[in-house]
């Protein structure tokens, strides 16, 4: 599957991040919609973690694009999508407590806010592939392979034959080495 080509900007991502923030925020401050049908006890637990799940990828995928260092790996991108996302469930149950028709500072809220961000950064780690570089076409590799090294060198440029001596003329020692 090739994703368009503008899903593999990290600007793309952190833009999609920040509309993520702006909607969590309004619907923070509106009253809580009331569905028609029975009422399922718990739902927004579940509203919580899916909510979080989607944020997890998106900056996920903002941090994968964003990263120059390949030593920058997965452990940091997880840890700080968690902390960020974590972060941010914090600070919506405390909006949430200053509005009369929301029930702020839940801890359980906080949680499923945590797992939906936990396991999100997750998926979005198994499908990571999707937003790199699509392959040019005809399969050709992106690269040309080196030609390999001539004759008689290694493919730094020197000898290829071994020598376990470190010093070929054996009646030269060095100064630090003192004989019996």
């Amino acid at each position: 599957m090739i994703l368009p080509a503008v899903t593999r900007r990290s600007r793309f991502w952190f833009a999609a991040f920040v509309v993520w923030f702006v909607v969590l925020w309004f619907l923070s401050s509106s009253p809580p919609p009331s569905p028609p049908g029975p009422k399922i006890p718990q739902i927004d637990k579940v509203l919580h973690f899916g909510y979080y799940f989607g944020g997890a990828g998106i900056l996920s995928a903002a941090l994968f694009l964003l990263r120059r260092d390949p030593r920058l790996g997965w452990d940091v991108i997880h840890l700080l999508t968690l902390f960020l996302l974590t972060t941010t469930g914090a600070i919506d149950e405390w909006h949430q407590s200053w509005y009369p028709f929301r029930s702020g500072n839940d801890a359980i809220d906080l949680a499923a806010d945590f797992f939906g961000a936990f396991t999100g950064t997750l998926l979005f780690r198994r499908f990571s592939h999707l937003l790199q570089e699509p392959p040019p076409p005809g399969g050709r590799p992106l690269r040309e392979p080196r030609p390999p090294p001539p004759a008689g060198k290694n493919k730094y440029g020197g000898s290829a034959k071994k020598s376990c001596q470190p010093f070929p003329d054996h009646s030269k020692r060095p100064p630090w080495i003192v004989s019996a």
